[in-house]
């Protein structure tokens, strides 16, 4: 069911000519509801997915690099982490195939790095390798809505909490009134995934489902695909849309100008991806929403590493744009953006909420 087919009155004020009776934004007991009403129309949403945030860029020189067909070790002075990206230029090929890559780290010390591949080959010469990118924006909460019979109690979920903590973002909690519920989405995705944003909620992640509550034939957070719970952007460039949507991508390039991806259009929409590069950077923007607006992404001069990511819009709220580095967070139930630096922090999935109609 597409939300373009409702007014967004009828949506948030009047399914039904009922009217807006309780607004819920924390899990509470419901003991107010009038003697003889049985049955209520409850909206409920989600928790949204908190962004990620990624390593600080870094270079390194490449003295020598040998794959022996199950590990490539590169020998080079380095501050790279386990799962960053790391694009390998310049080395000349001594034998075998190159071993001018772009990687995700397997394991890093501080005289070395390797990567899990099937590549036989020995450089020669000495080559650069040049580590960053950017992390994918949270995931929107779920959206649900329809006929419940009155119950005690109403849990709404909270959103991921962003952090500064490199790594993947926080996946946001399910929300539930009665037999309405409403999973939670998941958190943005860094390392060697950072290419993709979270899922919204229902979707799968690289990693496994993003809430306790799932959809059948939800797309995963690497594809950037329309449904009722869509997947997250799984290219620079790419965005998903649906009711409930998933993050941004963000952009594992080393060079040039990049903009992260924006997330796709929905009720409620996950945050934007981080851009990096050695240029000028563009965090991709929270997702638009039907009733509300994403939060931009921020854009940082030349010569700057990262741009971070907007808010996804909310049901009831705005996203915030990205700041200082820092991803924007989420309007209620949006996806929180993608923190620009491993000094940033990463912008909070915003809150569920649960309105009952009678």
């Amino acid at each position: 069911m597409s939300a373009s087919i409702y007014s967004n009155s009828q949506f948030t004020d009047s399914p039904y000519g009922l009217k807006l009776q309780r607004t819920y934004t924390t899990s509470a007991s419901v003991t107010d509801i009038p003697a003889g009403i049985n049955r209520v129309y409850a909206i409920v949403i989600g928790g949204g997915g908190a962004g990620a945030v990624p390593p600080p860029s870094a270079t390194a020189t490449v003295t020598a690099a040998v794959g022996n067909g199950t590990t490539i070790t590169y020998t080079a002075n380095n501050s790279f982490v386990v799962g960053q990206t790391v694009t390998v230029t310049g080395l000349g090929i001594a034998s075998g195939s190159t071993l001018n890559l772009t990687i995700g780290v397997t394991t890093a010390s501080s005289t070395q790095f390797t990567y899990t591949s099937s590549v036989v080959g020995v450089s020669s010469g000495t080559g650069t390798a040049t580590a960053g990118g950017g992390v994918g924006g949270g995931g929107a909460g779920g959206y649900s809505a329809g006929w419940t019979y009155v119950s005690n109690s109403v849990t709404v979920g909270a959103g991921g909490t962003g952090t500064a903590t490199v790594g993947a973002g926080a996946s946001g909690n399910s929300s539930i009134y009665g037999m309405v519920m409403a999973g939670g989405g998941s958190g943005g995705t860094a390392g060697v995934n950072q290419n993709a944003g979270g899922a919204a909620a229902g979707a799968t992640t690289a990693s496994g489902t993003s809430s306790s509550i799932s959809y059948t034939g939800a797309p995963s957070a690497t594809v950037g695909q329309v449904g009722y719970a869509s997947g997250g952007a799984s290219t620079n460039n790419a965005s998903s849309g649906g009711v409930s949507t998933g993050g941004g991508a963000g952009n594992n390039l080393p060079t040039g100008t990049r903009i992260g991806a924006a997330s796709g259009i929905g009720i409620i929409t996950g945050g934007g991806g981080s851009a990096v590069t050695s240029g000028s950077a563009t965090g991709g923007a929270g997702g638009t929403g039907d009733f509300y607006a994403g939060g931009a992404g921020q854009t940082v001069g030349t010569g700057a590493g990262f741009g971070a990511g907007g808010g996804g819009a909310g049901f009831s709220s705005v996203g915030a744009a990205g700041s200082s580095g820092n991803g924007g967070n989420g309007g209620d139930g949006g996806g929180g953006g993608g923190a620009a630096t491993g000094s940033g922090t990463a912008g909070s999935g915003g809150r569920g909420e649960v309105r009952l109609y009678f």
